[in-house]
């Protein structure tokens, strides 16, 4: 086996040193498994070991050997024996686990590689090939840097540190969305891992609501991506012109801007923050298309995909059973894996049912989240929007209910929302009160 894929002393000195101390450190080592071994009878060994150190017996050489069943398997009691007499410091022991995990990952990556290649030479339709070919992949780039099981006091002992940088500000709770009562709800804001579910009937401002929380992410220093299945890039723009500039979004797709107005297209033209947002408008996405989307964005914090049922599924010609609310549980599972696997905050866009228009109180629920109920299963968050009244000047509010909160509580957000700047804000109207064009304005 190549020195690229395999460590023989790393691997005979780690064991040794394990079984020398009894374990002594072994959990401030790289997590390992023997599968992680590429000798054979050290795998066996360090299998051995590891079942009595996990049982909290004694796990010396002595032990080791008693506890194989076949010995002569391993290379006898003296290969055993042997491994004890070149271990390294501690220190070492530490690099040597290193090494050993590095060198699994990459024998992984290799086999995956070589199973993408059969796929790809195989038969079917190239969408669903780059679909396994990821599959295959992803998980073998990503187990060098995964973690193994930790006990729970292990990971309280390390949150009490963040707790600790989080009373003195050195961290934020969340990242802002731009709306104070939102981030409220959210315990401080936006999280990586974390998939957001925003559903509303057309036109009442998902896509709009998406954008902007996106550009107030990218305000705060980090990076965001707005996969817009339903508007151009051009139309995106106009509205980060509208917003961050206060420019009227009528005036820019018509006459163009007003003398007055041009200053106000520059400064939005030069907002550095519009840097951190990256937009991309290819119609009927695949989850393939989104990973591999993700991926080319560097720093990524947050996608908004734009919107969940206008995605495509897995294979271009699916089977009969295959019925549209199946390939939406499917999109919906891959957005939530995402987020986990990248460790970005996904913030999904989804229609409501028809059914919502037809009530006397329109006022959204969970059971109105369209075609498929695993969205809600898999959401962390899923906030719903629904339009209240309108305003003299055409301002709008908006109430946003918040039906799930993995992470916060659920409640209501009264929204302000001037469309002509695309622009939103929190209200001070009642979500209650009723229809009536009336003055209104923003929370201070």
């Amino acid at each position: 086996m190549s020195t690229n894929l395999f460590d023989a002393d790393a691997e005979m000195s780690l064991v040794g040193g394990l079984m020398m101390t009894n374990g002594v450190g072994f959990e401030d080592m790289a997590p390992l498994s023997p599968a992680d071994f590429g000798d054979d009878r050290v795998r066996s060994v360090f299998a051995a070991f590891l079942d009595l150190y996990q049982a909290g017996k004694p796990a010396t050489v002595l032990d080791v050997v008693a506890a194989i069943g076949d010995i002569e398997a391993v290379g006898g009691v003296d290969f055993v024996q042997a491994l004890g007499t070149h271990w390294p410091a501690k220190s070492r022991m530490v690099a040597w686990s290193k090494s050993i995990r590095e060198k699994a990952a990459t024998r992984r990556l290799l086999a995956a590689l070589g199973e993408a290649q059969d796929v790809v030479l195989g038969d079917g339709p190239l969408e669903g090939k780059i679909d396994q070919v990821q599959a295959l992949i992803a998980p073998a780039v990503e187990s060098k840097a995964s973690k193994g099981p930790r006990s729970l006091r292990e990971a309280v002992l390390a949150r009490t540190e963040h707790y600790d940088r989080l009373s003195r500000g050195e961290v934020e709770a969340g990242w802002s969305t731009g709306i104070t009562g939102l981030d409220r709800l959210l315990s401080g804001g936006l999280r990586p891992g974390r998939m957001v579910v925003l559903a509303a009937r057309p036109g009442v401002g998902k896509s709009s609501m998406a954008q902007f929380v996106a550009q107030n992410v990218a305000v705060g220093g980090r990076v965001a991506l707005i996969l817009s299945q339903e508007m151009s890039v051009d139309d995106l723009a106009d509205r980060a012109v509208a917003s961050r500039g206060r420019v009227r979004m009528s005036n820019l797709v018509e006459g163009g801007p007003t003398h007055d107005e041009w200053s106000r297209v520059t400064e939005a033209a030069e907002d550095r923050a519009l840097d951190g947002v990256f937009v991309d408008d290819q119609p009927a996405l695949r989850m393939a298309d989104i990973r591999a989307k993700c991926r080319a964005v560097r720093g990524l914090s947050l996608v908004a995909v734009d919107y969940l049922q206008l995605m495509s599924g897995s294979s271009d010609s699916p089977s009969k059973s295959q019925n549209r609310e199946s390939e939406i549980a499917q999109i919906s599972r891959g957005l939530k894996a995402l987020a986990m696997e990248l460790n970005i905050c996904v913030i999904a866009l989804s229609q409501l049912n028809r059914q919502v228009e037809q009530r006397t109180d329109k006022r959204p629920n969970l059971s109105d989240l369209r075609e498929s109920g695993s969205i809600e299963q898999d959401a962390d968050v899923v906030a719903m929007l629904w339009p209240v009244r309108e305003f003299e000047g055409g301002a709008k509010l908006i109430g946003m209910t918040l039906a799930k909160n993995r992470i916060g509580r659920t409640g209501d957000v009264a929204l302000h929302f001037e469309g002509r700047f695309q622009h939103w804000g929190e209200s001070t109207e009642s979500l209650n009160q009723p229809v009536a064009a009336r003055k209104g304005g923003l929370r201070d």
